[in-house]
């Protein structure tokens, strides 16, 4: 009985519990890895979509600008097949695999600013607006600009 004790004691190793504790560290250690790459990911290309809709509103704005003091130098990035007399129009876009929608809105600024009587004449004033929106990961974004531009 005392050699079984003596072998026993001088085998050397681990034992169940400490692997299964070694194996959870590292199970453990490894998820939060995973969600991290995960997470960083996602805000890429988020962060690549909000990019992307901001450069089609400012194409969007400069195009309905030009249109409006009557320059009609169309963009090429982003042409926008709206009749020339147009107040709004709306287009889709595809961009890197993502649906973008570009909307552009050209309207009288009478109720967007006041001014002090006899400083502007606020009838020569439009408002020019570019919306972008897209879906990502299920949810609807959107994207805004909008100018005053004075027409003559």
């Amino acid at each position: 009985m005392n050699i079984n004790k003596q072998s026993y004691h001088q085998k050397k190793g681990f034992t169940i519990v400490e692997t299964i504790v070694a194996l959870s560290i590292l199970i453990i250690v490894f998820s939060a890895a995973v969600t991290l790459v995960i997470t960083a990911v996602n805000l890429v290309v988020s962060t690549r979509n909000k990019t992307e809709a901001v450069t089609l509103a400012q194409e969007g704005l400069a195009d309905i600008v030009q249109h409006a003091i009557g320059r009609c130098a169309v963009s090429d990035a982003v042409p926008l097949p709206c009749p020339s007399d147009y107040p709004s129009c709306t287009r889709p876009v595809l961009q890197g695999g993502v649906n973008f929608e570009i909307t552009v809105n050209l309207s009288k600024a009478t109720n967007t600013i006041t001014a002090p009587e006899g400083f502007v004449d606020i009838d020569k004033f439009q408002r020019a607006t570019a919306t972008v929106t897209w879906n990502e990961r299920g949810a609807g974004n959107s994207y805004q600009l909008t100018q005053l531009i004075k027409v003559d």
